[in-house]
């Protein structure tokens, strides 16, 4: 159980001495306080090992872990304080846990410090730390998929931040190199990935986008780590998937593509993959870049006007230079683009009548180029002309074009590109178009056989009725009738027996109508005549006036559906200036312009569609009456009613934001001053938000947009030539429409020998060139490989050496470093200290031992005085009998005897205690004397 300490105790004791890094103290409570608690933790809820990792004390860890503190999660806190040495220990340690079935590596936080989704590996890649990642990666830590997850409710806040937690993890840079073979294609992964859950997480998506901006970032920093051309293309053209599955093995830019399909414009416009595409778009023209623009100019321009025949030789030619020359990227640019040239051609050929002046002879400004005009423009179900029939076999080209370009890319590839998807409208407009034009000529193609010459017809039947006008100016009702019978019996006699009963019974209608409207005075004889006859003569004829056409006729469909086709055509024609330095950054902000123009109509349609609304409900009482007044006469434009119905009043404002509708429209004809009051308030109401509020916000998101891709104008702009370059970078499509409709010789031989292979092919050689692609693709995946751990190294030493010469800011990491240093030396000292004062406790125990020596000496030196004097004395003594004289010889021999034998005595005594005995100097003996003193006076001082 864990314990929650109080003051006093030795679990407080030995909490203390940890925190300190008292690794004595520490040990002391380990090994003599075996009743101690030392899975205690403090108020704040640490342990040993988290106090010891706070403060640093590797030693004191070391010890912890050797008398199995618990461990708990102080592996997740030695990575947040990013604690090299204690993870490694913990991480060696963990081995020891999971014998008892305890696994630290992927372990959880135990507490609300961290989400519940946090472990070591996470946290490690939260911090970017390459050395912490690499330990943890080498003992099994893993970060798990987020979509791999096993939760009962998403999109809850946990779940949420969780999944912010986990891809930040997994965008480590770090994390990223170790544990991917391709992180430059991990990178790619990620930054879509990220992208995409940016736009369905939107409460979250600016920690999505940063983190999309971090790979695209890294992405880019790997690619700047090439040295030379050689590095720079493996990693560009490494498509191993792909050689595989063909087994041919190309140099196409692979990565490249990969990076444009994942929106990745850092890396496209890095300048090392900006220069590897120029190099193969000009690939084959030998210092073309370095030639004049006098002289580029000169050869655009032959290419462009002589595409046609440079087309027919590559379909008769199957190979040679000539071919290779124009399959270089840039010729192939330049005869695309003359292709779409000589359509945009045709179709002025189209709209300024050229070939009708050149088959009649009329020009349109005559009065014969008119009439001519009118009877053409009338006419339905036409055959389609020689520029028409040229330019469907140029929308045929155009559409074999798309197709096998969605063949070869596929429709989601093909659907990313804008303007693919122009490409695609455009040709289903034209289509569309064509099919309505061949459903008008089956349905009148009879009446164009019957008839005969239309032409003709028409000009007899615009004379006759030329005469009848006339005629209506200068005479009155009853001889109207025979003026109209005489005058059209040119037309009737040019019709078959159905055709002119048919006629002439429309023409006695006519007539009758004529006559009804004269007598009831509501118009005269010549605007009855032009009135009816325009509406009703020629109905369901082929000659009939397109002004009585039906709004919905094939025609007229099939005509407005083909001039937009044409204005799509004009537009497409942009494209090609993304080329150019100069207008291309203009061209990409116009495209985010219109992007927010339609963001605009979205909001700008609520507050149309509301003033609409009530502006029809005010007026729409009055609209009925003053429309009930105009039904004969509604061509004038007092009868024109602003608000007279919805549609008509949403037309009404769209116009008014330009300020083409006047304030007249909310005047009524009645004195109904409180309405008008309302409706002039509306009126000025949708003035303010729609004219001033909104307008002038469009104004700002566009400025801003333009300000916001200006800023970014180099790399937009070169990742969007980069797209445009790589269009053009494959073999197929080398053709332009129509030319390419038409199979030349070479897909011819392809074809028959794909046939040949199929049928008398062997297993056998077929197996073998396998086995030698495969050998190739190895050999360039172990090349990719070595490249790409290179690129990975300088990458982190440049990472490394920015970080220690290039940031100057002091970081939590350095704070932590500086905290485990001065905890080492604080340890270090605190050790020196201890050993000195062993050391000087050992010194002034010699010390004493040695002054008790120097005692026993002094002692032995007073003795010995004392015993010398004792020796003198005696001495003096037989001296003084000697000069007496010896009475006998046995006395003086006794007296030597006892002389020698006291003399013996004290010399072994003086022996006894460590003294010499022999010639002695009563000098030295006082010296000696001196020093016991001193040393008895030096002790007292604490000398040694």
């Amino acid at each position: 159980m864990v314990k929650y300490i109080n003051d006093g105790g030795s679990e407080q004791v030995f909490l203390t001495a940890v925190e300190k890094g008292d690794l004595h103290g520490t040990e002391y409570v380990l090994r003599h306080q075996p009743y101690a608690n030392i899975n205690a933790v403090d108020r704040s809820g640490r342990n040993a090992i988290v106090l010891a990792l706070e403060g640093g004390h590797i030693d004191v860890l070391k010890i912890l872990l050797l008398y199995r503190v618990q461990v708990g999660d102080a592996l997740l806190r030695a990575v947040d304080l990013q604690f090299t040495k204690a993870v490694e220990m913990l991480c060696e340690h963990n081995k020891v846990l999971q014998e008892g079935s305890i696994d630290i590596i992927n372990a959880h936080s135990s507490s609300e410090d961290y989400h519940p989704i946090i472990t070591p590996i996470t946290l490690a890649a939260h911090h970017n730390n390459y050395d912490i990642i690499k330990i943890l990666l080498s003992h099994g830590a893993r970060v798990e998929n987020p979509d791999h997850y096993d939760v009962t409710e998403k999109h809850t806040l946990q779940y949420s931040l969780g999944t912010v937690l986990v891809y930040k993890a997994l965008t480590s840079e770090a994390y990223i190199t170790l544990t991917s073979d391709d992180p430059i294609k991990r990178a790619f992964e990620l930054s879509h990935k990220l992208r995409m859950i940016s736009r369905r997480d939107v409460e979250f998506s600016a920690e999505y986008n940063a983190l999309e901006e971090r790979c695209q970032v890294f992405a880019a920093d790997l690619l700047a780590q090439t040295r030379n051309t050689t590095e720079t293309r493996t990693v560009l053209t490494y498509n191993p998937d792909g050689w595989s599955e063909t087994g041919k093995i190309d140099d196409a830019p692979h990565t490249a593509y990969t990076a444009v399909r994942c929106n990745q414009k850092k890396f496209v416009a890095h300048p090392n993959c900006q220069q590897f595409l120029i190099q193969r778009w000009y690939r084959g023209l030998r210092d073309w870049r370095d030639r004049s623009k006098v002289t580029k100019l000169i050869v655009s321009l032959n290419i462009i006007l002589f595409f046609p025949v440079l087309s027919l030789i590559y379909i008769i030619v199957p190979r040679g230079r000539f071919v290779k020359f124009l399959r270089i990227p840039y010729i192939k640019f330049l005869m695309h683009t003359a292709s779409s040239l000589w359509f945009l051609f045709l179709i002025l050929l189209t709209i300024f009548r050229v070939e009708d002046w050149i088959t009649t002879g009329y020009s349109i400004d005559t009065t014969e180029g008119l009439e001519y005009s009118i009877v053409t423009d009338s006419r339905r179900g036409n055959k389609a002309t020689t520029i028409e029939t040229i330019m469907f076999v140029w929308v045929l080209g155009m559409t074999w074009r798309e197709i096998n370009e969605i063949w070869a890319r596929g429709a989601e590839d093909y659907a990313f590109d804008t303007w693919n998807v122009m490409d695609f409208f455009q040709l289903a407009l034209y289509w569309t178009s064509y099919t309505l034009m061949l459903i008008s000529w089956l349905l009148w193609r009879q009446r164009y056989v019957e008839a005969g010459d239309v032409d003709d017809l028409y000009r007899s039947k615009r004379l006759a009725l030329n005469e009848v006008d006339d005629f209506a100016n200068n005479h009155t009702v009853p001889s109207l009738q025979l003026y109209v019978d005489e005058a059209m019996k040119n037309i009737t006699s040019q019709l078959t027996s159905h055709q002119a009963s048919e006629f002439a019974a429309k023409l006695n209608t006519l007539v009758s109508m004529v006559t009804t409207n004269v007598e009831s005075g509501q118009s005269d004889i010549a605007s009855s005549i032009s009135r009816i006859l325009a509406k009703y003569t020629d109905d369901n004829f082929i000659t009939e006036s397109r002004l009585v056409w039906d709004s919905f006729d094939p025609d007229l469909v099939y005509e407005g559906l083909f001039a937009l086709a044409n204005i799509i055509s004009f537009i497409r024609l942009i494209n090609i200036v993304i080329i150019s330095k100069q207008v291309g950054p203009l061209q990409i902000s116009l495209r985010g312009i219109i992007y927010d123009i339609i963001r605009f109509i979205c909001i700008f349609s609520f507050v149309w569609l509301a003033f609409s609304v009530g502006l029809t409900q005010l007026y729409k009482f009055y609209s009925t009456l003053t429309m009930l007044e105009c039904t004969n006469n509604k061509d004038d434009p007092a009868c024109y009613q602003g608000f007279s119905g919805f549609f008509t009043t949403l037309k009404t404002l769209f116009w008014n934001l330009f300020g083409v509708i006047s304030l007249q429209v909310v005047v009524v004809d009645a004195k109904h001053d409180f309405t008008e009051f309302i409706g002039e308030i509306t009126y000025a109401m949708y003035h303010i938000f729609g004219r001033i509020i909104l307008l002038n916000a469009l104004i700002a998101m566009m400025s801003n947009t333009y300000t916001r891709i200006e800023e970014n104008s180099d790399m937009e702009w070169k990742y969007s030539r980069a797209k445009l370059w790589m269009s053009y970078f494959d073999n197929s499509g080398t053709i332009p429409p129509p030319f390419n409709i038409i199979p030349s010789i070479k897909t011819i031989h392809r074809t028959l020998l794909l046939m040949k292979r199929a049928i008398f092919r062997s297993n056998r050689i077929k197996r073998r060139k396998q086995n030698n692609q495969w050998e190739k693709i190895e050999k360039l995946k172990e090349e990719y490989k070595d490249v790409v751990q290179q690129l990975v190294q300088r990458y982190w030493l440049d990472k490394r050496s920015v970080g220690v010469e290039g940031d100057k800011r002091v970081s939590q990491t350095d704070i932590q470093k500086l905290k485990q240093d001065v905890s080492g030396f604080r340890y270090e000292f605190a050790t020196s200290i201890l050993r000195n004062d062993t050391a000087l406790e050992v010194a002034q125990e010699r010390n004493r031992e040695i002054v008790t020596r120097l005692q026993k000496v002094k002692s032995a030196l007073i003795q010995f005085d004392r015993v010398n004097d004792e020796v003198q004395k005696q001495h003096d003594r037989i001296s003084t009998s000697k000069n007496i004289g010896c009475t006998s010889l046995t006395m003086c021999k006794d007296g030597n005897s006892e002389l020698s034998l006291q003399q013996a005595e004290l010399e072994s005594e003086y022996s006894v205690k460590g003294g010499t005995f022999g010639t002695h100097d009563k000098t030295r003996d006082y010296e000696y004397l001196e020093v016991a003193m001193w040393l008895d006076d030096g002790e007292s001082d604490g000398l040694p």
